[in-house]
């Protein structure tokens, strides 16, 4: 059996379509989780009116989370459910071709089954619904060890990605604290030496919704950032390192990481001291940093009105 799950949240205006793709799937058996992490819209509701309404072969579960669990918890719920030996994954406002399901598993079935992870192309889709064409992953089949994954990370988007369940059972659930699944679940499956890619487009990726960035100039926003994409930082390299150990390659991840932990801890601890002074002897004492960055940091967190004017500037020439 396969499964493929719809992560949901606050799509109520394009969950409709993204549903019925996985319900026209020409694949079976195919066991489908529509799961919802506790949208504040009509999301759900949109879900259960289409189960409700389906008298097909899939095997449809429906799940909505009792509190917002975020992307990757989300995940690892989800996940949690689902009885595949093949998860595909689907957000809320994409749209599974109806043969993505099929054409992926008779792929798998035909190479042994030994992919671990299998990315697909995808149509690039404009939220109003046009293709703009076509995107391309990169091939995973040229990352043969953990060693060519930090030379240079691939190219890839969780939209189209399609994982095993040995995957799932060998390494465990993701850190919560994860902001997104997609580069970490690449990182495991290189490390099996098992993540291979489908030149097919097979999704449409939908741009904008709810994943738009907002681009306003704010001191406090920036900061909130800052901390906020630090802390993602520390949880992947916590997680790749912890994976890679599974495979006793610990000591060897955990030393290519050596410079960027030490840049996270740095900025961790900048934002979390109380004193100038404190500041000033966490900057000038950290190892492995450039110089610039402990400097651009130590204004971002001690001098805050430096930056403040910064962006005050910033924003009267943006309105003029």
């Amino acid at each position: 059996m396969a499964t493929i799950i719809l992560f949901a949240y606050n799509q109520e205006d394009l969950v409709v379509e993204a549903v019925e793709s996985l319900l026209a799937q020409t694949y079976s058996p195919l066991e489908i989780i529509l799961s919802d992490d506790c949208s504040s819209d009509n999301t759900f509701n949109r879900m259960r009116s289409l189960v409700d309404g389906y008298s097909g072969t899939h095997r449809i579960k429906l799940n909505r989370n009792k509190n917002n669990l975020g992307v990757v918890a989300h995940v690892n719920a989800a996940v949690a459910l689902a009885e595949g030996e093949l998860i595909f994954g689907a957000a809320g406002d994409d749209i599974s071709l109806p043969e993505r399901c099929e054409k992926v598993v008779a792929f798998w079935v035909e190479s042994g089954k030994k992919s671990d992870l299998i990315a697909t192309d995808a149509y690039d889709l404009a939220f109003d619904g046009q293709i703009l064409g076509i995107k391309s992953t990169d091939k995973l089949e040229n990352w043969t060890s953990v060693e060519d994954w930090f030379l240079r990370r691939p190219f890839i988007f969780g939209a189209s990605f399609v994982w095993s369940r040995s995957l799932v059972d060998r390494f465990g659930p993701l850190n919560s604290y994860l902001k997104q699944e997609d580069q970490i679940i690449t990182f495991r499956a290189i490390l099996t030496g098992s993540a291979v890619c489908l030149p097919e487009p097979l999704v449409m990726h939908r741009r904008g919704g709810v994943s738009q960035k907002d681009h306003s100039l704010d001191f406090n926003e920036k900061c909130k950032a800052i901390t906020s994409g630090n802390a993602n930082g520390l949880a992947f390299i916590a997680q790749c390192i912890k994976d890679a150990s599974v495979l006793g390659q610990g000591d060897l991840v955990g030393s290519r990481f050596n410079n960027q932990l030490s840049s996270h801890l740095m900025i961790n601890d900048l934002f979390n001291a109380h004193s100038i002074l404190q500041k000033c002897k966490i900057v000038f004492s950290a190892k492995n940093v450039r110089f610039d960055k402990r400097v651009r940091f130590l204004i971002y967190a001690g001098f805050p009105w430096i930056m403040k004017s910064f962006f005050w500037i910033k924003n009267i020439y943006k309105k003029a």
